[in-house]
């Protein structure tokens, strides 16, 4: 019926079967009338639409992915989108306004009339020289000027012959279409590279990210650096201060942290049959990672009783939030309160010792710069 009847000239050769289409492809009227039917199989009553009458049978549905982690749904989506002439339209008004922010014009010195003419004469000499003003006298002179920014005609005829040699963006717009497309590039590229300039928040959080790394690199040089470099002043503050560097209850133990509760109870069969525990985690493909150590008990993420012996392998415990899977073979328990050496104990030494140089240095600058308060302000601010 289709062969005979059907006015599509799209479907009509496949016995009127249509390509798989979602929201927005065609008309709401054909849309609306689609998408009411549930099931497959169904065929609609007949409906009218400005493109004539339509009798539709339901073939298939698939339903919307519902999926972020789909890259190939989330691609033709985007593509959709920017497809969508609404997207267009917000972008002309963007431009529009960006237009108005940097000031541009048009300078009269080339009329459009040229302007097109050298534009298809760039393309039919496509080895000629832009900026060669006795093949193209429009090459010098300046048709838009925008801030500190003056476009000429070498930069109008290297955009033609830039656009219309990539196949992949050059879509047979005439010149008209090019020279809006022209400004449009060349206003955009220009309003991203100096943000700053036009958009005030931006500004700000630029000035903050600034400030950010000009306090890193400072607090860097005078406390961080410094502290983990003073191998000498760490020993000597350590010395002092032994009491404060006690082990909690530990154990010396081996842990493996893997992907899933699959992996773990393979990895854990593995080792209850004398694998060797780094070969475990070698061959696991980055799905195991396994460290031997001290650890105080609060930091592990199984449960370990003073009455386990040596050697044993705990049971796996597998993390609600990420399936990450855990286990450990239990090597030596350690009562609490146990003193650290200096190496056991170097990195909450170091943190303390910071704090340390951090209060001398800012003391020192409040010294240095002595802080005046207004008490009538502050009080008001109080009220």
């Amino acid at each position: 019926m289709a062969l005979s009847f059907s006015d599509d000239k799209v479907s009509y050769g496949n016995n009127g079967e249509l390509a798989e289409f979602g929201s927005g492809k065609y008309a709401p009227a054909f849309e609306n009338e689609v998408f009411k039917l549930t099931r497959d199989n169904e065929i609609s009553k007949p409906f009218l639409t400005p493109y004539g009458f339509h009798i539709v049978k339901r073939l298939s549905h698939s339903p919307v992915s519902a999926d972020r982690s789909d890259m190939a749904y989330q691609f033709e989506l985007k593509q959709k989108i920017q497809q969508d002439t609404r997207i267009n339209n917000a972008r002309e008004l963007f431009v529009k306004e960006v237009l108005k922010q940097v000031n541009f014009k048009k300078t009269g010195a080339v009329s459009d009339a040229d302007l097109f003419r050298f534009a298809d004469s760039v393309i039919a000499k496509p080895l000629s020289e832009t900026g060669n003003a006795a093949i193209y006298p429009i090459s010098g002179k300046i048709i838009y000027s925008f801030d500190k920014t003056k476009l000429t005609g070498k930069d109008w005829l290297d955009f033609v012959r830039s656009y219309k040699g990539n196949l992949e963006l050059y879509q047979g717009e005439n010149n008209r279409a090019l020279v809006d497309k022209f400004i449009t590039a060349t206003i955009i590229d220009h309003y991203k590279k100096n943000l700053e300039d036009y958009n005030a928040d931006f500004r700000y959080q630029m000035d903050e990210f600034k400030n950010g790394n000009v306090l890193f690199e400072i607090m860097e040089r005078n406390i961080w650096g410094k502290a983990a470099n003073d191998t000498e002043g760490l020993k000597k503050y350590y010395s002092e201060n032994r009491s404060k560097y006690l082990w909690g209850e530990s154990a010396n133990i081996i842990l493996f942290n893997c992907a899933n509760k699959t992996i773990a109870d393979e990895a854990r069969a593995a080792l209850l049959n004398g694998s060797d525990w780094k070969k475990i985690a070698e061959m696991s493909n980055n799905n195991i990672q396994a460290d031997s150590g001290r650890f105080e008990l609060s930091q592990i993420p199984v449960n370990i009783q003073v009455k386990m012996a040596p050697g044993t392998i705990s049971e796996t415990v597998v993390n609600p939030v990420d399936g990450n899977t855990s286990f450990i073979k239990l090597v030596t328990y350690y009562a609490p309160n146990l003193q650290r050496n200096f190496d056991e104990a170097r990195g909450l030494v170091i943190n303390d010792y910071q704090n340390i140089i951090e209060e001398k240095w800012i003391n020192d600058l409040k010294k240095k710069y002595p802080v005046k308060i207004n008490e009538n302000v502050f009080q008001s601010l109080l009220k």
